[in-house]
């Protein structure tokens, strides 16, 4: 075989699968073409992504120019993971809003008692010589704020968060373990598999089901139901 020098320039690592572009520009080669240096742009038909397989031909000449995380492939999925979102149900969703408004009213509640103990401390400090601190009144404010953030933690429960998750697993873990919830397709059952517990509450808000055809649903098999006196 051959030598070949050449020089390939191409598109900086990205996730863009419809576009790419680089140029290859044969320096050398063992036929000693007068045409040389010689520029060839190739563009994405030229590419072979990470796992192809090539067919139709016995051999080829090519050069790695991703590899690792730097592939198309990689760069691709990792944008998809950063745009992705999570889902969450209605209570989920309910619970965090009320969070929000137990933090925004602890918050408050800090502020107060911070206001008021710098507005006593500056009342006290000319009169009653035996409470007074040696701290200013906007110091001693200062630090009040944080002794109220000290009493009042409770008043956000933080460990709901933990008990919701705890309840969302083993409610699916539950339909994992039903019978009533199994499929049985050619002797072999199957059970119902949870891709996520966050969704739990949602399935009793299930009103339609929507399908692309109706074979999804029925398996493309015709079946016939009889009505007799109110019973099928």
């Amino acid at each position: 075989m051959g030598q070949l020098s050449f020089d390939c320039v191409f598109d900086v690592p990205n996730g863009d699968m419809r576009e790419w572009a680089a140029e290859i520009q044969i320096t050398n080669n063992q036929f000693g073409s007068p045409h040389l240096p010689h520029r060839e742009n190739i563009s994405l038909e030229s590419l072979l992504l990470s796992d192809s397989t090539l067919r139709n031909t016995s051999w080829i000449t090519g050069v790695v120019v991703y590899s690792g995380e730097f592939t198309k492939i990689r760069k691709n999925m990792a944008g998809n993971m950063l745009n992705t979102r999570h889902k969450e149900s209605l209570v989920f969703k309910l619970i965090k809003q009320i969070f929000l408004i137990l933090l925004a009213v602890q918050f408050i509640l800090c502020l107060i008692g911070a206001i008021v103990g710098g507005w006593y401390q500056s009342r006290i400090m000319d009169t009653d010589w035996y409470l007074k601190s040696a701290d200013k009144p906007v110091h001693y404010g200062f630090l009040r704020f944080f002794t109220w953030v000290i009493i009042v933690k409770d008043f956000v429960p933080i460990s709901l968060y933990v008990s919701l998750e705890v309840v969302q697993l083993t409610q699916a873990k539950f339909m994992t373990w039903d019978d009533d919830m199994t499929c049985k397709m050619k002797g072999e059952l199957f059970q119902t598999r949870v891709n996520t517990s966050r969704l739990n509450e949602e399935l009793a808000q299930v009103d339609y089901v929507f399908s692309d055809k109706t074979g999804t649903l029925t398996q493309n098999r015709s079946v016939k139901f009889v009505l007799t006196e109110n019973v099928i």
